[in-house]
């Protein structure tokens, strides 16, 4: 979404008024560079709202098709309600002051500096905030900047489609609302931890790849209808260690399986994303060895991971009349949330981790 810039007619007739074309240049070409590296548009799906909150309610899958005889009245599809989820936005501001002195003494450096800065601060606020959802989902809440953001699914803990808790996107245990008996797990560890200093540790990363695929290939819907998900991306913070063995399993096309001439099933099927905003996140640091596998397609379709702007980045420039300075005041809202768990599943290479699905790796590291 492209900036918009209000500035103030008193300006025009004032000594800053040279500065309102090239810093309003400047901002844009930051934002569009920052824009070409972020990994928000490909973990959240990105959407516009003009309203104070989106809610979505799905329904249960329509019924098969039933075998019927010739001239035979076809049967009636039948639906119920799903869960439900609503999405809010946030209010986010910030502000620079160019002072008099500095266009009295043409001090263009750090006035072109300042500029950059106030844009870089609005594109890595939305990338750490992204990033921090992502961490929250694994508790349900996250603390950014000192208020507190929801990280629930749409789903229940009781399985009841009004029920008053929602479940943490991130866990084992997400009920059907048709049969809240049966359950599914979007979040898992292993029963052996990952040594990226021992041998096969790329081939272990594969097996537990190649596991987590196929759980979420088999995910159902809540009538107990396969979905075929089809996972393609996988996230991941960036420590050298596990990134370059990730990246070195994916991208050999050979295994030991039969004498180094094993044909690597996951060879060309995954993009990774990786982030620097993730470190040191809760479930993201470098002890952790974690990812996110997530379907691209389905995430759109199900709406897994929803981000919303509500406001583009708007931003004031004004004369502060007691100061006699230019301010840049800029305001957005945005807001992002999770609804179906189907869409991405949490994966840690150690073991212990709390409300996850153990997997028992079928590679030994020795």
């Amino acid at each position: 979404m492209a900036i918009i810039f209000n500035i103030g007619e008193s300006l025009k007739q004032s000594a800053f008024n040279i500065l309102q074309e090239p810093i309003k240049m400047l901002m844009e070409n930051e934002k569009e560079a920052f824009e070409k590296e972020s990994f928000l548009s490909k973990v959240f799906v990105m959407k516009t709202t003009d309203k104070y909150q989106e809610e979505y309610r799905s329904s249960t899958a329509m019924d098969g098709f039933k075998p019927t005889e010739d001239l035979e009245r076809p049967g009636l599809s039948d639906f119920q309600e799903g869960y439900g989820k609503i999405f809010r936005t946030q209010i986010w501001t910030n502000s620079f002051v160019v002072s008099k002195q500095t266009i009295e003494d043409n001090q263009m450096m750090s006035i072109n500096a300042q500029a950059m800065g106030f844009i870089k601060s609005y594109g890595r606020t939305r990338e750490r905030y992204g990033a921090a959802m992502l961490s929250g989902a694994l508790a349900g809440e996250v603390t950014f900047e000192g208020k507190k953001f929801d990280c629930r699914g749409g789903d229940t803990t009781d399985g009841d489609v009004d029920g008053a808790t929602k479940q943490i996107y991130f866990h084992n245990a997400h009920k059907s609302c048709v049969d809240p008996s049966k359950t599914q797990s979007n979040k898992y560890c292993v029963s052996t931890a990952l040594d990226l200093t021992k041998s096969k540790a790329e081939e272990f990363i594969l097996d537990i790849i190649g596991q987590v695929q196929t759980a979420m290939i088999n995910y159902q819907d809540d009538k107990g209808n396969i979905l075929c998900v089809n996972p393609d991306t996988l996230v991941i913070p960036n420590y050298y260690g596990f990134k370059n063995a990730l990246l070195t399993a994916l991208k050999s096309q050979y295994t030991s399986a039969m004498g180094d001439n094993g044909v690597n099933l996951q060879y060309g099927n995954w993009n990774v994303v990786v982030s620097p905003y993730l470190n040191g996140l809760t479930g993201f640091t470098e002890a952790d060895k974690a990812f996110i596998m997530l379907d691209s397609k389905y995430n759109k379709e199900a709406l897994g991971a929803v981000w919303f702007d509500r406001v583009p980045l708007t931003v004031k420039s004004y004369i502060d009349e007691p100061t006699e300075a230019n301010v840049w005041a800029g305001r957005a809202r945005f807001g992002a949330g999770f609804n179906n768990f189907r869409a991405m599943a949490y994966v840690s290479l150690k073991t212990g981790v709390a409300n996850a699905t153990a997997l028992t790796p079928g590679v030994t590291q020795a």
